[in-house]
């Protein structure tokens, strides 16, 4: 009696599994045959190996790019010679591809090498730029002239502990985080979230003694950062990055590697600030998430904008510009299948040229893109 009630339980777990593998494989049918054909994007790869041929071709093309930057911004600013012939970055770049096409799979030390070379080249390429143009080439604040620019270490202390509690216990990737603040406030408190912030300005690891580090994320995240995060944050940084030039490539950052949730802040049209470039309405920005898969979490979200508060009550808020900005994305797949189409489904390791194209055309024909809406403009060194 007892072997017959055993293999009753056994086949109705399995019968139950089998059901449930079946409506989550129909789910996902449904989704990707209710997509329009035109609109579907096929990622090219999708190794997320630390040392891996796609992590070593990564390296390499950061390296020669900023090789051609360095070149250019000298022959601008420093009236050096500029010759369109082969350089030694090519040479370099070669004989990496060689290693690649006849070696393994591992190269951990051609990728340290050569993402050292990168930095060193970005770095150089900062300077320059920051020196001449008073901004950094891919648009990051100039930190060696002022610690504070406009509002890159504004942090509003209600919100901040409310997020806080949001976060507990989970890993928080920080693009744009400024000057570290949300990780210093955090520390502070004692609020167990496992935080690592990165920005791009010009000179923040050393005005922050390494707290926070250095990325130009118009190049993606540091390869050692491209692994799964809890959750993405990004604060009043996509209005600094110029649609057509980085948009593809931060939205990739923020989406790519994020599990549970996205927190972003993103500039409406009619802002100002500093450098801003790419101002854009609630509408936009829910549209292009919702290509990646995510959904606003609406009742989340009033939650955060309710707890930007003043301190003192006679007082302007902190961050104010927040109660205007803010948004909290959930996936899609936690609230079921959705309504309407998910182009980009499996994304690439890095955003490759065919990835941002793709992006460019079908967020222009479907999200709308509002052009030169930001009241303060800047050039793109």
């Amino acid at each position: 009696m007892r072997a017959q009630v055993i293999r009753f339980v056994l086949l109705i777990l399995v019968l139950s599994g089998i059901t449930s593998l079946s409506f989550a494989w129909l789910q996902g049918l449904h989704q990707v045959l209710t997509a329009p054909e035109a609109w579907k994007y096929s990622a090219p790869y999708t190794s997320t190996h630390p040392c891996s041929t796609w992590a070593l071709n990564q390296s390499v093309q950061r390296y020669s790019r900023w090789q051609s930057t360095v070149a250019k911004l000298s022959c601008r600013f420093e009236n050096q010679l500029c010759l369109e012939t082969e350089s030694e970055r090519d040479k370099d770049a070669r004989s990496l591809t060689w290693q690649r096409s006849v070696g393994g799979t591992e190269y951990c030390k051609e990728i340290a090498e050569m993402e050292a070379k990168y930095l060193a080249l970005r770095r150089q390429a900062g300077n320059l730029s920051c020196q001449h143009a008073g901004i950094g080439p891919s648009g990051g604040f100039c930190l060696a002239r002022s610690a504070k620019v406009n509002g890159n270490s504004c942090i509003n202390e209600p919100f901040a502990r409310k997020l806080g509690k949001i976060l507990h216990n989970a890993s928080v990737i920080d693009l744009g985080c400024g000057a570290g603040q949300y990780g210093r406030f955090w520390k502070t408190i004692k609020a167990r979230v496992r935080w690592v912030g990165v920005d791009g300005a010009e000179g923040i690891e050393e005005l922050t003694k390494k707290a926070v580090r250095f990325a130009d994320l118009s190049e993606g995240l540091p390869i050692d950062l491209q692994h799964p995060w809890d959750f993405a944050m990004s604060i009043e940084v996509a209005e600094h990055v110029p649609r057509l030039e980085g948009e593809a490539t931060f939205l990739h950052n923020l989406v790519k590697w994020a599990q549970r949730g996205i927190l972003l802040s993103w500039a409406t049209p009619g802002s100002d600030g500093h450098h801003h470039v790419n101002c854009q309405p609630v509408a936009y920005v829910r549209c292009v998430m919702h290509l990646f898969g995510w959904v606003p979490d609406l009742k989340m979200q009033e939650r955060l904008i309710h707890s930007v508060k003043n301190l003192h009550k006679k007082e302007k808020p902190a961050c104010s510009w927040l109660r205007q900005t803010l948004h909290y994305f959930k996936r899609a797949t936690n609230v079921g299948v959705l309504k309407g189409d998910v182009v980009f489904r499996v994304l690439p390791v890095v955003a490759d040229e065919s990835f941002k194209q793709s992006y460019l055309a079908i967020t222009e024909k479907i999200c709308h893109p509002v052009k030169g809406a930001c009241i303060s403009k800047a050039e793109v060194i």
